[in-house]
């Protein structure tokens, strides 16, 4: 459930509202995707999405998850972009004051 690719792919889905289109976009299989969501649902016991809608719509449960995917998404990003900045010579601001 928490993998990094698993929120992606949640996150694709609801903003897409398909499977198929969250799987185009990502460069991976329709199955696949449709295979993570299944493993996701398992994982958290209950439905993340309607099935039966089109186009896809998250349950609460969604979207409390997807939310909580999204500041995990945004925080590997912000890391990879703390990351350039370290290699480059520069700290980024929280650790002007940092000590060893």
């Amino acid at each position: 459930m928490g993998t990094l690719q698993n929120a992606k792919i949640l996150l694709a889905v609801q903003r897409l509202g398909s499977i198929s289109k969250a799987a185009q976009e990502l460069n991976i299989s329709q199955p696949t995707v449709s295979v993570i969501l299944k493993k996701i649902e398992s994982e958290v016991e209950g439905d993340i999405y309607y099935h039966n809608e089109r186009p896809i719509k998250l349950t609460p449960l969604g979207r409390m998850l997807s939310h909580q995917f999204e500041k995990f998404v945004e925080l590997d990003d912000q890391t990879k972009n703390y990351i350039k900045t370290f290699k480059k010579g520069f700290l980024p601001s929280f650790f002007s004051n940092w000590n060893r």
